[in-house]
């Protein structure tokens, strides 16, 4: 009797050892997608602000600091032409903000907690 329609014949030993290799290749892929190291996750917090002076108007190219007074790290950013920063990734902790510019009195902002 003939194969049914779409099989190969009896001795299809060939197209076996093919399936065989690809499912091990699927296997071998899967079980390294699935050992590849996953990122940790991480615990940090971020401050964004605007600078102004008194008046409101935005005040570019501020050097802005934050130090965490715990461990002493420090992580620094300068405002944009529109005043905006983000100090990023930022431990847990208690910080210590200072912005300053030339010809700009320094300001300090002491106690900005960065929660986890």
């Amino acid at each position: 009797m003939d194969a049914w329609p779409g099989r190969v014949r009896e001795n299809d030993s060939m197209g076996f050892a093919a399936r065989k290799l690809r499912r091990r290749l699927w296997l071998l892929a899967l079980a390294a997608a699935l050992a590849a190291p996953c990122p940790a996750q991480t615990t940090s917090g971020r401050i964004r602000g605007t600078v102004q002076d008194h008046s409101g108007a935005v005040i570019p190219s501020v050097k802005i600091t934050a130090t965490n007074t715990e461990t002493g790290a420090q992580r620094s950013t300068t405002s944009n032409h529109e005043g905006q920063n983000m100090l990023y990734p930022l431990p847990p902790g208690r910080n210590q903000l200072n912005a300053g510019d030339t010809g700009f009195q320094t300001e300090r902002v002491d106690g900005v907690r960065i929660d986890e």
